[in-house]
């Protein structure tokens, strides 16, 4: 294994269901035609050596089941929104009671209209509707929320507490430092890992370090304990 051959990285944040969870991802590398850019490249002037971090982030709702899986993705620009619709969940419907009441010692759910987050990466959307929840049959029914995952067929069914939970993480989650721990977990690569070296604004040269060596540019050797310098074998 290399430092190059990483792509991602995926936290938990809250578990929505048994398969469905709120998710931070971080994406390492950009790969495709004529392109093998890791997040982090050291350019060489003149003046000294810079190290560039670059890298994308975001929040996934996902869902995993036998026969599909399900997904969402939250970015950045989508933050205030989401939050937004969330916030207003939690006060017209739970504070205020204007989707759900008791008639005849049993919980219903009144005619509400849905709220939905539109305009979300590959044109998807999330939806939210009142419903009664119930864990399983011999367990008491309680207020909850169906989470429509941009397809009417794929979606998750949550609780009060869930819910409330997906709340906080959304109003919260400071997307851009978590990113950066979930960057800092793996350590940072060798010196002289995608080096640049420049004359006059121009790229002269790239050097790229061999598998399991330290740089091609005789730096000395450091006693690196990050995980890519285990790697290294």
């Amino acid at each position: 294994m290399e430092f190059r051959d990483y792509n991602r990285i995926t936290d938990t944040v809250i578990q929505l269901g048994p398969r469905a969870a709120l998710k931070v991802n971080v994406v390492l590398s950009n790969l495709g035609i004529n392109k093998d850019r890791s997040f982090h490249s050291e350019v060489e002037t003149v003046s000294g050596i810079k190290i560039n971090r670059k890298f994308d982030y975001f929040l996934t709702i996902e869902k995993s089941c036998d026969d599909y899986y399900a997904s969402v993705m939250i970015r950045p620009q989508d933050m205030i929104l989401l939050q937004e619709r969330l916030n207003q969940i939690e006060h017209e419907w739970f504070r205020d009671s204007k989707a759900f009441a008791i008639k005849n010692k049993s919980l219903i759910v009144l005619k509400t209209q849905p709220i939905v987050v539109p305009g979300l990466a590959a044109d998807k959307y999330l939806q939210f509707d009142p419903i009664i929840f119930q864990f399983d049959e011999s367990s008491p029914t309680s207020m909850g929320i169906r989470i429509t995952l941009g397809d009417p067929n794929q979606y998750i069914d949550i609780d009060t507490d869930r819910f409330y939970a997906l709340l906080y993480s959304v109003s919260t989650l400071p997307l851009f430092q978590v990113a950066q721990n979930m960057v800092n977990y793996l350590g940072r690569p060798e010196f002289g890992t995608n080096l640049f070296i420049m004359e006059e604004y121009t790229v002269k040269h790239e050097k790229l370090p061999k598998a399991r060596t330290v740089s091609s540019n005789k730096r000395k050797k450091t006693d690196s304990t990050s995980a890519f310098g285990k790697l290294g074998g």
